[in-house]
């Protein structure tokens, strides 16, 4: 779809082209982006301190 071959192929290049790149942005999130925000949210919560009374 993205390549164009054939007749009347012009009005789908677009639309090939969006799905792509849609694809590579979307694993390149999952892959990278979304283990550093979960690393990041982890150690915040860690570093909670915690209200426990001393008996």
């Amino acid at each position: 779809m993205a390549l164009g071959m054939g007749t009347g192929s012009e009005a789908n290049i677009p639309l090939g082209r969006a799905v792509i790149g849609g694809q590579i942005v979307s694993t390149l999130l999952n892959f990278f982006v979304v283990p550093c925000l979960f690393m990041i949210c982890y150690k915040f919560i860690a570093k909670k301190p915690t209200t426990e009374k001393a008996l």
